[in-house]
């Protein structure tokens, strides 16, 4: 049996391979006593065209495994992200977790890198955190992000789909964060030095 898991990384369990080549994007797991054996690709969850050009390899082990599983389970996201959001506990903002002086860091730190936008102070903390780095280093060219186009491909392909964790698995994260987390997670914009050194905005 064949099946193609997908993570971050990417597992596929299929037919025989061939031999690693060195600095592949694809690799082959197997174990000596068994006839499977799987595949690893990473991936990354953004809508930027430069993680889309994916090797031939990929799609063709894809085709010959029976399923393929993903770091989240896609086929019941819809209504379960539906009842999660609306039931989810109200997110601080950004406002309420900061004082005057570090809003006045951070709104500085926007300005400077091109990436403020309005509201941003009602802003949830990941929600923040995750606008500013999709800014400054990632293209939104695609309609969906990598995971989401892989798991459309595995479907057209008619292979059965799964995933290794669940969507409220995935949900319930944030909820582990605390406020001083969230915080420093937030600050770490204006005060983490790869923030400092990095080219402002990306090459489109």
């Amino acid at each position: 049996k064949k099946i193609l898991t997908l993570l971050a990384c990417f597992l596929f369990l299929g037919l025989p391979a061939k031999t690693q080549t060195a600095n592949s994007l694809l690799w082959k797991i197997s174990k000596s006593n068994s006839p499977y054996h799987g595949y690893l690709f990473g991936t990354v969850h953004i809508q930027d065209s430069r993680v889309f050009n994916l090797p031939d390899s990929l799609l063709t082990k894809m085709k010959e495994c029976d399923a393929a599983f993903f770091e989240m389970d896609f086929d019941s996201v819809s209504s379960k992200a539906l009842n999660i959001t609306q039931n989810e506990p109200r997110k601080k903002p950004v406002k309420e977790l900061l004082t005057k002086s570090e809003l006045t860091r951070i709104k500085k730190t926007l300005i400077k890198n091109k990436a403020t936008y309005n509201d941003w102070e009602v802003d949830d903390a990941f929600s923040l955190y995750n606008k500013y780095n999709q800014k400054l280093y990632t293209r939104n060219d695609e309609s969906t992000f990598l995971d989401g186009y892989l798991y459309g491909l595995a479907r057209s392909f008619g292979k059965k789909t799964g995933g290794l964790e669940s969507y409220e698995e995935q949900a319930g994260i944030e909820s582990q964060f605390t406020d001083s987390m969230l915080k420093e997670m937030v600050l770490s914009i204006a005060d983490n030095p790869f923030y400092q050194t990095q080219p402002h905005g990306v090459e489109h």
